[in-house]
């Protein structure tokens, strides 16, 4: 990080943004199957499973466009699986 003496402005170099964008993508990909799980286990009504499931399939396909340059095709087959 390099800080401007006069303005008081920060910035950061490329690698270490695309390391911490690395990091919070590792992070996300592996928490978000083991938040499914546990809410899944907590639910009773088989509608509200359906529905949680979908939540979750469209949110890890936000998180993976945001994240991630994944093209259209890759991001159908990643929630298709």
């Amino acid at each position: 990080m390099i800080v401007d003496a006069q303005t008081g402005d920060k910035s950061y170099s490329v690698d270490g943004v695309n390391r911490a964008s690395n990091i919070i993508t590792a992070i996300m990909a592996a928490a978000v199957p083991v938040l499914a799980i546990f809410a899944l286990n907590e639910i009773g009504s088989t509608k509200a499973r359906v529905g949680v499931t979908a939540a979750f399939t469209v949110a890890f396909a936000v998180l993976m466009g945001v994240f991630n340059s994944a093209k259209r095709p890759e991001m159908i087959t990643a929630t298709a699986t």
